[in-house]
């Protein structure tokens, strides 16, 4: 009797085509390890959940898991400018910053954020927004257009408003420097930025970068110009320009200022 009730047990197990009995319905059918049956009764798949885990479930009952899609790359780049007053563009009479200079070294990136130190010199009234703007004419050094991309700046009524509030304020003077150690970028939402992302703007900056220009505004600049109708035309201004390293790694970091480290206040 016992050798008979044996040959109809293995007569009610599924059997694959290598003669192997297969796993029932419901349970494990494979995955890393997995030492016993990877095949299914009639009507059943083996299905795999993840890498470690596939079971037997009714064909068609569930979908593949979906692979995850391709993270695009971070595309990073180095960039710096230097700043100064722009007599043909931002002179007025009694400009109290008429002597503003500044350098402002960058990491851009597509994905890990934008970010920039800065160091200003020379200026008297307070800092209210900064920028890198896209020059209409394609002449980043006299030339005038919408921002792409702001960096510190005053989110409160009356100052700059550009359509995406500023992430970071600027520094007061200490001395008559004002040192950043960290500006946030924000890609500006506005008709400007409309046929590009981030990563693609980005990749127009460093290929065009004489198109492009870094802007200062302080309190001075901000007030006269708007008395005169024109709009922000800034404090002090510089061409972008492309360093001779393409930053690729996340990990890297804009520390410093042409040697200055965030911990310094010149005189």
């Amino acid at each position: 009797m016992a050798f008979r009730s044996l040959l109809l047990t293995a007569a009610a197990l599924p059997i694959s085509d290598a003669g192997a009995a297969c796993a029932t319905a419901w349970v494990q059918c494979g995955g890393t390890g997995w030492a016993g049956p990877t095949c299914c009764p009639s009507g059943f798949s083996c299905s795999q959940m993840n890498s470690w885990y596939s079971q037997c479930v009714p064909k068609g009952s569930i979908a593949p898991p979906e692979q995850p899609k391709p993270v695009a790359e971070d595309e990073c780049y180095h960039m710096f400018s230097e700043l100064s007053f722009n007599t043909l563009v931002q002179s007025f009479p009694s400009n109290p910053d008429s002597e503003a200079t500044a350098y402002v070294d960058c990491k851009l990136c597509s994905h890990s954020g934008m970010h920039c130190t800065a160091n200003v010199l020379g200026g008297r009234t307070q800092l209210i927004a900064s920028h890198i703007h896209l020059a209409s004419d394609g002449d980043g050094v006299n030339g005038s257009g919408p921002p792409v991309i702001n960096f510190c700046g005053e989110n409160g009524p009356g100052f700059i408003a550009d359509g995406s509030k500023y992430k970071t304020p600027c520094a007061h003077y200490a001395n008559r420097a004002a040192l950043m150690s960290d500006m946030q970028g924000n890609f500006v939402d506005g008709e400007q930025n409309a046929a590009f992302t981030l990563g693609s703007r980005l990749k127009d900056i460093a290929s065009n970068p004489s198109k492009y220009y870094f802007n200062f505004h302080s309190i001075a600049s901000w007030t006269h110009w708007q008395i005169e109708g024109k709009g922000p035309v800034g404090m002090c201004r510089g061409v972008m320009q492309l360093s001779q390293r393409r930053l690729t790694e996340s990990s890297d970091k804009v520390d410093d200022v042409k040697g200055i480290s965030p911990g310094d206040v010149l005189v």
